[in-house]
């Protein structure tokens, strides 16, 4: 796997987007591994890309839903809030990620990319 990754810098972030769409979490727990022993921590940057895609997803989510509520006759104002509320928290969170913790990124990957999958019907 390590030459692999080596040989074609792109194959990781590849890897990652098709674990996430198969929505496997034991494989990318698997993959998260993999990477750890291999010393890859240069690969951060892929990963670092791969949940600020899936951060941007879900602000695409609630940004879709947002419209909907405001297209409706009466639309309720608590809910306008708690969405925009939401979509303020993972600019946020997107904002402040640390693209050399990566920890933090795994956490996210594994924390949303399984709600962008569901959202999406991937």
């Amino acid at each position: 796997m390590v030459e692999m990754f080596n040989a074609d810098p792109i194959f990781l972030r590849v890897l990652i987007d098709s674990i996430l769409a198969d929505g496997d979490i034991d494989a990318l727990s698997i993959a998260f591994r993999q990477i750890d022993k291999a010393g890859l921590f240069s690969r951060t940057g892929v990963m670092y890309e791969v949940a600020c895609d899936v951060i941007g997803s879900m602000i695409t989510h609630y940004s879709e839903v947002l419209a909907l509520e405001r297209e409706k006759p009466l639309p309720d104002e608590s809910v306008i809030a708690h969405i925009c509320k939401i979509k303020s928290g993972l600019r946020l969170l997107r904002d402040q990620l640390d693209p050399l913790d990566f920890e933090a990124i795994k956490s996210v990957i594994k924390t949303y990319g399984p709600q962008a999958r569901n959202v999406y019907g991937y």
